[in-house]
């Protein structure tokens, strides 16, 4: 009976030194993983002086890198930059971005919002982050989608799942669900924009005609919504809102339109017009709406859906794209 006490004894403090030496990896693997602000959206601007982050809706930026490529970033923190034909860049946990490779082609990046990063091109390339150590960060693998050259790529859900929307040069369009593997021919024609309306729900613009399609089954079937407001101008830029009004501009004019979300053939025009056109457009929080032009510096928003603009924020150089991002940012 002693023996046994004795051992009973022994085992019990090594639990008690395996818990709390746990709790210290734990709470290490927590400060790891998590070691920025928790907040509901981040702005992403790229410049020709480089990429930019917001992590207060817009009022203030940081510069993260001077590299112009394009780009896409996740709620991890991770960012995945692309100079076509040139070089790949990822961002390691210390904020640097690191040279990964050389791949001809590889040039429009999306984020699964894993750590996944999938890009078009002269193929279809998945990346992805390897035990959160960028030096172990390499090429899944080179995928073969139905056409080789891929001119537009969207990551977008449908249900719990997310699944990708591609356009070749045909212009032929595609979805798969398995993201990568199998795919589905779903129709032609050029897809400028495409976003979530809701968890089931999308809508796209092809940047021909006063439209925006949606649809209701993952991309397979469309229903042409007419923004009557555009004049035959065509809708190129769409944003939505946390709550689900639904913007649209186009890369012809200074205006911005913008829906209930309810009603997709009845818009409504923005009291203020830009004297240049609108090539930039996403929604931040507190019904905020951001928008851009390339060539120029200033950063506008409105929170009264148009009626005025005001510029937020001005960049040292032109602004080339815009992405809002939702999740935990990494300092």
């Amino acid at each position: 009976m002693k023996k046994k006490t004795i051992l009973m004894t022994i085992l019990a403090v090594l639990a008690l030194g395996l818990l709390l030496s746990c709790g210290e990896l734990l709470e290490d693997f927590e400060e790891y993983s998590d070691p920025g602000i928790n907040v509901e959206n981040l702005l992403y601007v790229q410049t020709n002086n480089g990429l930019y982050v917001s992590r207060d809706n817009g009022v203030s930026f940081t510069q993260l890198t001077s590299l112009i490529y394009s780009f896409a970033a996740d709620p991890l923190g991770n960012i995945l930059l692309v100079n076509p034909g040139l070089a790949i860049y990822m961002r390691d946990n210390l904020g640097d971005f690191i040279n990964i490779g050389t791949y001809a082609g590889a040039s429009i990046p999306v984020a699964k919002g894993d750590g996944t990063f999938y890009m078009g091109g002269s193929g279809m390339f998945r990346w992805r982050y390897k035990n959160d150590v960028i030096s172990n960060a390499d090429m899944i693998d080179q995928m073969t989608p139905p056409a080789n050259v891929i001119s537009y790529m969207f990551m977008l859900t449908y249900g719990d799942e997310k699944y990708l929307l591609y356009q070749d040069s045909a212009p032929y369009n595609y979805v798969s669900y398995d993201i990568g593997n199998i795919y589905e021919n779903v129709g032609t024609g050029y897809i400028y924009d495409a976003v979530n309306l809701d968890d089931d729900t999308i809508l796209i613009t092809r940047g021909t005609g006063n439209y925006i399609h949606r649809s209701d089954d993952g991309g397979r079937t469309f229903t042409d919504c007419t923004v009557s407001n555009l004049g035959g101008y065509p809708a190129n830029n769409i944003a939505v809102s946390e709550a689900g009004k639904v913007y649209v501009s186009s890369n012809s004019i200074g205006s911005v339109f913008y829906s209930d979300g309810q009603d997709l053939n009845t818009w409504t025009t923005s009291s203020y017009a830009f004297p240049f056109a609108l090539y930039y457009l996403e929604a931040g929080t507190d019904g905020r709406l951001f928008v851009g032009a390339t060539g120029y510096y200033d950063l506008y928003y409105t929170d009264d859906d148009g009626d005025s603009f005001n510029i937020i924020y001005t960049f040292p150089g032109t602004i080339t794209g815009m992405q809002v991002v939702k999740g935990l940012y990494p300092e």
